[in-house]
């Protein structure tokens, strides 16, 4: 199977997917809304999801075959969906454990006309596209380079 664009672009590209890897790693989502939801203040998001991204990279490029952007876009719109809708169902905890989020948020919404849980969820949607660019030149680098260190066998 050639790793090309023109490859991709000729055939239905959702059978050229790990779906599975994607589903799984999505699931750190879940671990990551919990932890930030009670424990890591929002200073040390970048942190902790820095690392994380990184070892999915890593995963996407050792188990997916092509188009690893795609992958990892996909990974990281998902994985922050997921942190958001935690954040969102447990609004009040929280702003419970985030009270300068919770101001700005309320800041926000009194600016836009918004409710608190509509400013989060533009929050989220803006965090997603970002998290997704990212995480889908990661996931291309490690493929790249996983591929160079294999002599172009992944």
């Amino acid at each position: 199977m050639a790793n090309s664009f023109w490859t991709l672009a000729k055939g239905n590209l959702y059978l050229f997917m790990n779906w599975k890897l994607v589903l799984v790693l999505a699931l750190s989502g879940v671990l990551t809304g919990a932890l930030t939801l009670f424990y890591i203040p929002a200073r040390f998001e970048a942190i902790i999801t820095t690392p994380l991204f990184i070892a999915m990279a890593y995963l996407i490029g050792r188990y997916a075959q092509v188009a690893y952007f795609l992958h990892g876009a996909l990974l990281g719109v998902v994985h922050t969906f997921i942190v958001t809708a935690i954040h969102i169902f447990w609004v009040g905890v929280y702003f419970e454990h985030h009270t300068k989020e919770a101001a700005q948020f309320a800041k926000m919404s009194a600016e836009s006309g918004a409710t608190v849980v509509q400013a989060m969820m533009l929050m989220g949607l803006f965090s997603s596209v970002i998290a997704g660019l990212v995480l889908g030149l990661f996931a291309i680098a490690a493929g790249r380079m996983l591929q160079s260190l294999s002599g172009g066998k992944t």
